[in-house]
């Protein structure tokens, strides 16, 4: 039995392998002027598979620089089918269109059509593994010149870039939106952009950062002694905050 059970393992891999990842909701593919885009997967130490999506100026032959894309903290795809004019989305399409580069787009574990545990309960070691996964599968594509390889961290993936530039040694590491401040003061910004777009928030906006940094500063922070640390909790439902914009 010890002896069939890697067997059985290998023929369990190799199925899942052999049908492609599926399309998890009912949305048309993305299409981008100007880009030819491939999607594709990619395994992760983990053993789930995330979705990749590749792409190339339309006509551009040979082998291209590389350049893959690590994405922000919350659980928006980097696809973008519908087509919505975000911010992100408009950069990363000049990028395609414009860099002469094939560009890698990974899509973290549990958002659009990647496997693995509902994003809201992954961690950053999940995010990590499939990043890694998709960077190892990016760097072996026949249309990609390895000794190229730059890597692009947006928002929370500005962090991340030069920790994974440790291991795959990319000839340049690009960061945008990124934070030169501590977390604290990171989330306490994006709070108060919230408030401030919100009519009915905006009176009190002061008020409800203040509650914010009492909810958010014990998580956020070194640890402290008991005694100094506030007698009030603010529970982040009480502040009034939903979420915390998109691509944070």
């Amino acid at each position: 039995m010890r002896t069939l059970l890697p067997l059985l393992l290998a023929c369990i891999t190799m199925q899942s392998i052999a049908q492609p990842l599926a399309r998890k909701r009912d949305l048309p593919l993305e299409r981008i002027d100007g880009v030819e885009l491939r999607y594709g997967e990619a395994l992760t130490e983990k053993g789930y598979r995330v979705r990749t999506y590749t792409s190339r100026p339309q006509g551009a032959a040979g082998r291209l620089p590389l350049v893959v894309f690590i994405p922000w903290l919350s659980c928006d795809p980097v696809e973008n089918p519908r087509n919505q004019p975000d911010g992100w989305s408009l950069m990363l399409r000049v990028v395609m269109r414009e860099s002469g580069a094939q560009v890698v787009r990974i899509e973290k574990p549990g958002v659009g059509d990647s496997e693995g545990p509902d994003c809201s309960k992954t961690d950053l070691e999940d995010d990590m593994a499939a990043f890694r996964a998709g960077i190892r599968g990016a760097l072996a594509d026949p249309g990609a010149d390895p000794q190229r390889l730059i890597l692009f961290g947006g928002s929370v993936g500005m962090a991340l870039v030069p920790i994974l530039a440790q291991e795959f040694k990319p000839l340049a590491i690009v960061a945008a939106g990124g934070f030169t401040r501590t977390w604290l003061e990171h989330m306490l910004d994006i709070a108060l952009g919230v408030l401030r777009q919100d009519r009915g928030l905006r009176r009190h906006s002061n008020l409800r950062v203040r509650q914010l940094q009492h909810f958010a500063h014990p998580r956020h922070v070194p640890a402290r002694r008991s005694e100094d640390m506030p007698e009030q909790r603010v529970e982040s439902r009480v502040c009034g905050i939903g979420g915390l914009g998109q691509h944070d």
